[in-house]
């Protein structure tokens, strides 16, 4: 998979990082696999992960960003918003 450093998403550039992530959620008691961050439109992937995994968190991520740029995140509750990027990122 190439590795992208931008995906547009709904219009707008999204900055996209391929970085370490494990002393992050190390540091959260967590595995962290991705994530993002609507104000500076950047998502974050695990930079280890292989490509087919990475491929998923990252359609993961752009769909929470999907999510939070159209103004729907707002309206569904965490479970909700979760269970629809699991939802996607297996698409």
């Amino acid at each position: 998979m190439k590795r992208p450093e931008r995906v547009k998403i709904l219009g707008q550039w999204c900055k996209v990082n391929f970085t370490d992530l494990k002393e992050e959620g190390n540091r959260n008691n967590e595995i962290l696999y991705g994530d993002c961050n609507l104000t500076t439109r950047t998502i974050r992937v695990e930079q280890s992960l292989d490509d087919e995994i990475a491929k998923r968190v990252l359609r993961h991520e752009k769909m929470h960003m999907k999510l939070g740029l159209s103004g729907l995140s707002e309206m569904l509750n965490p479970e909700q918003e979760e269970a629809l990027c699991v939802l996607m990122e297996s698409e």
